[in-house]
């Protein structure tokens, strides 16, 4: 993996610096430790980075002007903290529109890998570009198509030659255009078919089961700073509500808390049922206040329930939002597009230099009531048509004290409020401190907050993070959580505490070689899985993690990356885990071929000691597998560029198991100790 903060190689394309050196789809080491702490920490795989690669490698072709560029578009790249944004802008204020890109390298709290990670996607011009014709910008830019198939090579249970539980063949499609101009006008679509659902027959007559479409306008004008036609996406605040942007949670960028970037995103991602679809813009009436307003309709899928004790007047309800966007079986399919949901509102922001102050307001109307079961975990949770959410949210700079934060209120429902500190104290220390209270009843569809849970609510806690580089090649960056749970919760019959705790330290030779060690610790509770009481005490659980990282550079071409891991879980009985991983990462110099792979053998316990790692996959595509059970994974990713019109990709990936007889769980059940996978993309730019 790249080295963590030289960050050569960014997402998907991006040219090595001072080397000319391009690689494909290649997350910089530090986004790669973020992805997969936030997975780790939320327990799941379904993380939306669509729209952050899209962003990185569409700067390649159209790069930043340093002198031109937002703090909001700045926060927005992920991978500068707020406070290094806010001594790059106290610079340009001070001294003028920047004469060359080395300048970064001068200003207060930057190191020369953050100088190199802003160089790489950003020029120097300060040319006003405001009010460019619309016809311009719609037919001088650049198009790109991509067709992308992919399928599991092994039989799976649900394709069972006798009574098939899934409707469709193996054969996964996604058909992508996109248009941009300067990253100031987007548009395009995506046509996605899943594997095992049906394709221009039954369910899906039509052809695709998802079909997506959107068109983004971003500073037209000085009035006009955002507009959205189609599907987009909205953030308010620090995401008590809602937020478009990945992480700024417990990651190894430890001060990587708070929230940002513009309140409004084209949606161009296969990941359903996360959009707005609708109408959406952001003005200007004067420099210090913009208004944003938004409304969306759309169809979703979910989880009826049908009360018919009363034959006459059967009463329609429905317990949550189906997620994953599978229509396979006819169990999913009946599940598809069950609830309209109607969401409007608007946010209000003064800002000055130093100062911002929002009030934030959003309303969800139902088409059916929302009921969940009866039960204590239940007791706080939503039920209803209607809910309504508002906050004020806040940030002040105050020379290297940076803070910010938001209050929020639901009708029905509680309180949530986050407040937290950024402290730079010079070039070679930073801190953060973040407070967060989340009542009980508290209620957000799809908030996207700092926490332990993702449901933002139910939860409090105290967060701190420090980062030092004493001298030149070294870095340490540690932090410590502390939270509780007032409220029981699923998996949890009682009130809990935890604590979590991360400490890693880098030696960097710059262009060269990064070496890290990184320990992560956590301590909560939970009801025990051994356990056949009806309820249970929360018993402690303990997880460990160790790892050790060396990234090497061996050419210009030639990139070599270890790891090995190993974990630790407890609760009850003991669980160990191990994993040790080689990547390569070859792109010939001169040459229209490149090469990423992967070999890891992995040895854990069960699942509860599984290991999380970032794969590098095709354009556009990130994987993050859990390994456990013990076996050998492979993969081979290729990429051949014709010329500078089509571009070809093949993935393979292999897993066999060395102690297991089958694969996968279900319907996706492999009879086997072997899964394999294969993918080809074709990228036309034109």
């Amino acid at each position: 993996m790249v080295a963590s903060h030289t960050l050569r190689v960014l997402i998907g394309i991006v040219l090595a610096l001072c080397t000319g050196v391009v690689f494909g789809q290649v997350l910089p080491q530090a986004l790669q430790d973020q992805i997969e702490s936030y997975l780790e920490d939320q327990e799941s795989e379904d993380v939306n980075i669509d729209d952050i690669m899209t962003a990185y490698t569409s700067y390649v072709d159209n790069p930043l002007d340093l002198n031109a560029v937002s703090y909001e578009d700045l926060l927005s790249l992920q991978l500068i903290d707020e406070l290094r944004i806010q001594a790059f802008l106290d610079y340009r204020a001070s001294y003028g529109p920047l004469i060359a890109i080395e300048e970064l390298q001068t200003i207060p709290l930057w190191s020369t890998s953050d100088a190199r990670l802003l160089a790489s996607l950003s020029t120097v011009s300060g040319e006003d570009r405001y009010q460019l014709p619309l016809g311009q910008m719609a037919t001088q830019g650049q198009h790109q198509l991509f067709t992308k198939w992919k399928r599991v090579l092994e039989d799976q249970v649900g394709y069972a030659s006798e009574n098939p539980a899934y409707l469709g063949d193996k054969n996964a499609y996604t058909a992508r255009y996109r248009y941009n101009y300067e990253n100031r006008l987007k548009y395009g679509f995506i046509l996605e078919k899943d594997a095992g659902e049906e394709f221009f027959n039954g369910s899906n007559n039509n052809g695709f089961d998802y079909i997506s479409a959107h068109f983004y306008l971003k500073d037209h004008s000085k009035f006009l700073k955002d507009l959205a036609i189609g599907d987009y996406t909205v953030s308010l605040g620090q995401g008590l509500i809602a937020h478009n942007d990945f992480g700024a949670g417990k990651s190894s960028w430890v001060n990587d808390i708070k929230l940002g970037g513009r309140p409004i995103k084209a949606y161009n991602s296969v990941a359903e049922n996360f959009y707005n679809r609708g109408v959406a813009a952001r003005v200007a009436p004067t420099d210090n206040i913009d208004v944003t307003v938004f409304g969306s309709y759309t169809n979703k899928d979910a989880n009826i329930q049908i009360d018919t004790s009363d034959a006459s007047d059967p009463q329609v309800t429905f317990s949550s939002f189906q997620n994953s966007g599978y229509h396979r079986t006819a169990l999913e399919v009946e599940k598809e597009k069950e609830i309209t949901e109607l969401r409007y509102g608007a946010i209000v922001k003064y800002h000055t230099d130093r100062f911002h102050i929002s009030a934030n307001v959003q309303h969800q109307d139902f088409q059916e009531p929302w009921q969940v079961s009866e039960n204590l975990a239940s007791l706080y949770r939503f039920r209803g048509m209607t809910l309504t959410n508002t906050s004020i949210d806040y940030g002040y700079r105050y020379k290297n004290f940076n803070f910010f934060g938001e209050v929020a209120k639901s009708f029905p429902g509680g309180t949530a409020h986050l407040h937290g500190l950024l402290l730079g104290l010079d070039r070679h220390v930073s801190m953060s401190l973040l407070y967060r209270n989340y009542r009980p009843d508290y209620h957000a569809v799809l908030p996207n907050a700092f926490g332990e849970l993702g449901s933002v609510n139910n939860e409090a806690g105290l967060y701190f993070g420090i980062e030092v580089r004493p001298v030149y090649a070294w870095r340490f960056r540690a932090y410590a959580d502390l939270w509780s749970h007032p409220w029981v919760r699923f998996g949890s019959d009682g009130p809990t505490t935890g604590r979590e705790y991360l400490a890693r330290i880098d030696f960097i030779i710059k262009r060269k070689l990064n070496i890290y060690m990184q320990y992560f610790y956590e301590h909560k509770y939970s009801n025990y899985s051994g356990s056949i009481a009806k309820i249970d005490a929360p018993e402690a659980q303990t997880r460990q993690k160790l790892r050790f990282h060396v990234s090497n550079t061996i050419s210009k071409g030639l990139e070599l990356r270890s790891r090995l891991e190993f974990t630790r879980f407890e609760q009850g009985e003991r669980s160990n885990g191990v994993a040790l991983m080689q990547d390569i990462i070859y792109k010939p110099i001169g040459l229209p071929i490149s090469f990423t792979g992967r070999v890891v053998l992995f040895d854990t316990d069960d699942y509860d000691s599984r290991v999380y790692a970032y794969e590098n996959d095709i354009l556009y595509e990130f994987y993050i597998p859990a390994y456990f059970y013990q076996g050998i994974r492979y993969y081979l990713n290729v990429r051949y560029k014709a010329n500078n019109l089509i571009t070809a990709e093949l993935r393979y990936a292999n897993t066999r198991y060395t102690n297991r007889d089958i694969v996968g769980s279900g319907t996706e059940l492999i009879n086997g100790d072997t899964r394999s996978d294969i993918k080809a993309q074709l990228k036309f730019s034109f």
